[in-house]
């Protein structure tokens, strides 16, 4: 089982608060046994309360979004959880990280060529999918 620490849930929390201004949707932290369920950190709705984006974050805070020619890596579960969302439920998936040069996020698109590779070199050793740097978009809040 894995615990957040007080960090993980500060950077979470700037987080929420950026999606929120940058893309005018509540933003619902998935806490708990909805984290285990939905494998995602949050679900963004609308204001009917129709869900419209599934979203995980990632504090990336030590490299560039283009650091790596090859990509940004995302466990190849929560990227096929992701999936079902977008093919079962037409919910978009976004991957969203705060690199060293702010926030970026990347919407999955199924034109878009993502390799998957086994990660031996990081510490959950897994399969993953790598999302390329060309892929990433800025995430920054626009006053309106």
């Amino acid at each position: 089982m894995r615990y957040e620490t007080e960090e993980d849930l500060e950077n979470e929390g700037k987080c929420k608060e950026l999606l929120e201004k940058v893309w005018g949707y509540k933003a619902q932290k998935l806490a708990g046994n909805n984290e285990k369920k939905y494998l995602m950190d949050f679900v963004l709705m609308n204001k009917t309360g129709k869900a419209i984006r599934f979203v995980e974050y990632k504090a990336r805070k030590d490299i560039n979004h283009d650091t790596f020619e090859d990509g940004v890596i995302l466990g190849l579960q929560k990227f096929n959880k992701g999936l079902d969302y977008y093919y079962k439920n037409q919910i978009d998936f976004y991957f969203v990280v705060e690199f060293k040069d702010g926030f970026h996020y990347y919407k999955y698109h199924p034109d878009h060529d993502l390799p998957i590779k086994y990660a031996s070199s990081c510490k959950n050793q897994e399969p993953v999918v790598l999302i390329k740097p060309e892929y990433w978009e800025k995430l920054h809040y626009v006053h309106r």
